[in-house]
């Protein structure tokens, strides 16, 4: 968000943000808000399509990213639906490269089926309607969410995969960054694309060999079955690791390449 409100400032572009607190959304972002470029618009997933309509009236573009995995699909299909018929000609959404695993994994199953929902809303009117899917690898700030506690434990990385493994690492402001950059380029100009995001590929070793540089002690990276890696997860994030999320997360398809710049 923060790329995506430096970017809209910089080139003069009125933006709308959707937030739950005012106050923490001006707190957060005080130089996008000090401007007349940015409007904040109180609401969430369960706001009634009336003030949604209300809200998105007027625009032309809608980013979006949908953090609830159980309900993806329908609250994209809900805010997407109304979107469109307001008027909006393209939707830049935050999905995910587990559409690669046909559907196996919380994740992989939740971001399918918000693609599916609103490239079909896109489909309606294709000479009107244009949607982008932005496929980032996995974040690099997870590494704050799941490894944090296994290098506390034990100065380990824990995995199911082998050593040689290669994730493909995304950086969240890279993220900002290409979904600014499509959303102040001509709608024409990116159509209907699917784009993965994998600036950086790194080896469960070699991730390993970064923290134990940065942290100035010896981390190793460990290979364990899931349901000792799991049971391990759960004990450092006290109780509340989902094994699906875990499965997929720290499951994967080896990343030969990193994507070009």
């Amino acid at each position: 968000t923060h790329r995506l409100l430096a970017a809209s400032s910089t080139n003069n572009v009125r933006t709308t943000l959707l937030v739950r607190d005012e106050k923490k959304a001006r707190d957060l972002f005080p130089d996008a808000a000090a401007t007349s470029n940015l409007t904040l618009v109180k609401g969430d997933y369960e706001m009634s399509q009336e003030d949604f309509a209300a809200a998105i009236a007027g625009h032309s573009r809608l980013f979006i990213l949908v953090h609830d995995l159980s309900r993806m699909g329908a609250i994209k299909h809900k805010i997407g639906k109304i979107a469109y018929e307001a008027g909006v000609r393209q939707i830049v959404d935050i999905s995910s490269f587990t559409l690669d695993f046909n559907r196996v994994g919380a994740i992989s199953q939740a971001h399918t089926e918000g693609e599916e929902r609103l490239r079909g809303l896109a489909y309606e009117q294709p000479d009107k309607r244009f949607y982008v899917s932005l496929r980032p690898g996995y974040f690099m700030t997870n590494h704050l969410m799941w490894d944090i506690h296994s290098i506390k434990m034990a100065d380990s990385i824990f995995g199911t995969l082998p050593a040689s493994f290669n994730y493909a690492l995304t950086d969240p402001r890279d993220i900002g960054d290409i979904a600014a950059n499509v959303l102040l380029d001509p709608v024409e100009k990116h159509g209907n694309a699917v784009y993965e995001i994998f600036p950086e590929k790194m080896s469960n070793e070699e991730r390993a060999r970064v923290f134990s540089k940065v942290l100035g002690r010896d981390i190793r990276y460990q290979q364990l079955d899931h349901q000792t890696l799991f049971d391990r997860m759960n004990q450092g994030m006290g109780g509340k690791a989902s094994f699906q999320i875990l499965y997929c997360l720290l499951s994967g398809r080896d990343m030969p390449r990193a994507t070009p710049e």
